[in-house]
């Protein structure tokens, strides 16, 4: 895709009421010398990976990007293998460049890994990827350059890569190469191509180019394994920075046993968790792709019918509550996406499959219908989020939307990371000109539809009128 396909102007996107924060107490510094965010904007949503190009070149990347700067989310997550995720967010931040100089948010990217398949750390590479990234991002320097997925290029010694690795830390630290005397041993040529590799990032620091460098992977015995490798051999500096995934979350916590070694061990300044979701594991909806036994998927599964379906949310309150841990504080990396593509992605498998091509002009105004279907009649009750198919938008469905905040709160997520929620006690829904009978109905499907179904998560039962004249806010 060319690059002037993805051109966004802050000028024409809308920049409405729902563009702007919740007012609430700002989004925490961490320490350390980034000084980033406890939240970090995840770009990789703005790939073919996870969304349409029609989504991608819409204004949605720009106004969702907009409102998490004004929500001090300031700092941002990408990669040259996220497909067109540096050029879109490049773009973005240039149109924003006005209200966000570029002094006031982070840029993180990762280099070294291209495709499935394709890792290239050649020195060589590395150095021209570094600065495609620059022109990319429209930036003369980089907060943050990760070398990507480093567990794919050195050699490998856990013999465990997934699971539970705490004992990698304590009787089993000689097999996954942590015993002490074995940090400075280089394995073979996969560790030295790391070496060499991490060697030109350091040189690209050096120049001026680049702020932080790091490492980023999934097992976290390698990836300090790696990390103590760099700091016992020339130039014996510690990495910066590093980023794993899926380790801190409701299924998988060993991140917090390992940020002590990282920071005491290692030397590293900055520990990053990302993917409180797990890849799209803690979903109702888990990807075909997703590596996870049939035994785990099964668990999800149970897990998601006993939280009558909510458990994505508490997953992503689970992680974001555990963004400062006993040994110091560890940002979180969040996908940046709230399209309604995501949203159909998470809902049961039954309403995916749901399809209205047609529109029914006989249909009963009382009737309850299915994601977008029949969206331009009044009176439609909408009970799901909208179907794979639907239009990109920032909206959920006004039931869906209603029940979550019933259970919740209206403050939203960060929001009550400042005070405390904030629920609904009256609904008052207007021109409901419709006989009694039809009325009583009416009032059943919406009690049913706002808190009904949520009954063991019921926080109260908010006070529901229906008007027969029009209603405006």
């Amino acid at each position: 895709m060319a690059l002037q396909h993805y051109q966004y102007k802050a000028i024409v996107a809308p920049d409405t009421e729902e563009d702007y924060p919740v007012p609430g107490r700002p989004l925490d510094t961490l320490d350390g010398p980034l000084q980033l965010p406890a939240i970090i904007y995840g770009a990789g949503s703005f790939s073919k990976q996870y969304n349409a190009d029609d989504h991608i070149s819409s204004n949605i990347p720009l106004r969702t990007v907009r409102l998490a700067l004004r929500y001090g989310i300031r700092a941002f997550d990408t990669s040259v293998y996220y497909g067109p995720s540096e050029i879109v967010l490049g773009s973005i931040l240039e149109a924003l460049r006005d209200e966000f100089p570029r002094s006031t948010y982070r840029l993180m990217t990762k280099c070294g890994r291209y495709g499935l398949s394709d890792f290239d750390y050649d020195p060589n590479t590395i150095r021209q990827s570094v600065k495609r990234s620059l022109e990319r991002l429209k930036t003369s320097y980089l907060d943050v350059v990760y070398l990507h997925d480093v567990e794919f290029v050195c050699d490998p010694v856990a013999p465990q890569p997934s699971g539970n690795v705490a004992s990698s830390l304590l009787e089993d630290a000689g097999v996954y190469g942590l015993a002490p005397g074995d940090e400075g041993k280089i394995r073979g040529d996969g560790d030295r191509k790391v070496l060499s590799a991490f060697a030109e990032l350091q040189k690209l620091k050096d120049e001026g180019l680049v702020k932080q460098i790091g490492i980023t992977g999934y097992p976290l015995p390698t990836l300090l394994r790696l990390a103590l490798l760099i700091l016992h051999n020339p130039p014996y500096k510690p990495i910066d920075i590093l980023l794993s995934y899926s380790h801190l979350c409701l299924q998988n916590t060993n991140f917090i046993e390992f940020v002590d070694q990282f920071k005491q061990r290692a030397k590293i300044a900055t520990v990053l968790a990302a993917s409180p979701l797990s890849m799209g594991l803690l979903t109702s909806r888990i990807p075909d792709w997703h590596p996870a036994p049939p035994q785990l998927r099964q668990a999800v599964r149970e897990a998601i019918e006993e939280s009558g379906g909510d458990l994505p949310n508490l997953a992503l309150g689970y992680s974001i509550s555990r963004t400062g841990t006993e040994n110091g504080s560890v940002p979180l990396v969040l996908g940046g996406d709230a399209s309604m593509r995501f949203l159909a992605s998470i809902q049961d498998e039954e309403m995916a499959a749901l399809k209205g091509t047609t529109v029914f002009p006989t249909l009963d105004p009382t009737a309850a219908s299915r994601g977008r279907d029949n969206y331009g009649r009044l009176g439609v009750l909408r009970t799901k989020p909208g179907r794979a198919d639907s239009p990109p938008t920032l909206c959920m469905s006004c039931s869906d939307k209603i029940a979550l905040w019933n259970v919740v709160g209206i403050q939203g997520a960060l929001g009550s990371l400042a005070f405390s929620p904030v629920y609904i006690s009256r609904i008052v829904i207007g021109d409901c000109e419709v006989p009694e009978g039809t009325r009583v109905k009416v009032k059943e499907d919406c009690e049913r539809a706002f808190w009904g179904r949520l009954r063991d998560y019921r926080i109260g039962d908010p006070l529901l009128d229906l008007l027969s004249i029009s209603r405006h806010s």
